[in-house]
């Protein structure tokens, strides 16, 4: 320790010590860059949409679905739980008068919101005995269509279901957080 300090008192002296702070300082930034630099890239960087196009095309056909969903009134629930091989999803569609709705068709996609493209897609399937449209989603699809380790599956996932009724679309959006 002693030694340290006479060392350091030497650089004093000699006027040394401002030469080695702006290398260290330098050193330091580099490093900082460089980490930061790695951090942000740990994602996978940008992701590319596929079909930019025709979604941009079916933006207004999109945005029609939305607003005919909106005027049902409908009551929609989703509860989705997280197991050791698959995500379970069930889907509550009551009308205004809380009488269960099942007579819909339709697909369920699973995505990520740090991700571009949709992860995994079905057909979500009406069970009698809970009145709940249900869907069953395996981890192992979903952790291969992007890369994902197991320990990457927390987080927030989006559930969108788009139905069909006798006479129209329905389009249903969820964002969840499972862990």
């Amino acid at each position: 320790m002693m030694r340290l300090k006479k060392t350091i008192e030497h650089w004093k002296q000699s006027g040394a010590i401002w030469p080695v702070a702006v290398v260290i300082l330098l050193l330091s930034s580099v490093t900082l860059m460089a980490s930061v630099i790695v951090a942000a890239r740990s994602d996978g960087g940008a992701q590319v949409v596929e079909n930019y196009y025709d979604q941009a095309v079916d933006w207004d056909s999109t945005a029609s679905i939305r607003a005919n969903t909106g005027r049902r009134n409908y009551v929609v629930a989703l509860s989705v739980r997280r197991g050791a091989d698959s995500i379970t999803g069930a889907l509550s569609i009551q009308d205004s008068l809380l009488a269960h709705i099942s007579s819909l068709i339709g697909r369920v996609t699973v995505s990520r919101p740090q991700f571009a493209s949709s992860l995994f897609e079905t057909d979500i399937s009406w069970d009698k005995e809970h009145s709940v449209y249900t869907f069953v989603a395996p981890i192992a699809d979903l952790a291969s269509s992007e890369g994902m380790a197991a320990g990457q599956l927390d987080g927030l996932w989006d559930f969108s279901f788009l139905l069909t009724d006798s006479d129209a679309a329905l389009l249903f959006e969820f964002r969840k957080d499972l862990r």
